[in-house]
């Protein structure tokens, strides 16, 4: 494909939560802002910028595919977050993707 080529996609995740999205983004090295129910975010000196809005996240750019796996992956992590601290767990990690999970006494 050229590298003037953009390409779009649309991703149905009505059912993400909008505060662990947002944090997720964040640690994941996106720009992310929530404004009521709508979530507009960016890669680190991208100039493109991608949105949440109404159970849909649209996503912009050369890569889609790798973008969308990237929020995917960072959501992942996000809820392992909130479940660890909800379970009293102690979660350690060495990166974005690898956790260790040990239960507080």
């Amino acid at each position: 494909m050229p590298c003037y080529t953009i390409k779009k996609t649309q991703v149905n995740v009505a059912k993400m939560d909008l505060d662990i999205l947002v944090d997720a983004l964040k640690a994941a090295g996106f720009a992310a802002k929530l404004d009521q129910k709508t979530i507009v975010f960016s890669k680190s000196g991208s100039y493109l910028y991608h949105n949440y809005h109404n159970g849909v996240l649209s996503i912009t750019g050369g890569d889609v595919e790798a973008i969308t796996a990237a929020v995917k992956q960072a959501y992942s992590a996000g809820v392992v977050r909130k479940a660890a601290s909800q379970f009293g767990w102690k979660l350690s990690s060495k990166d974005n993707q690898t956790f260790v999970a040990q239960k507080r006494r």
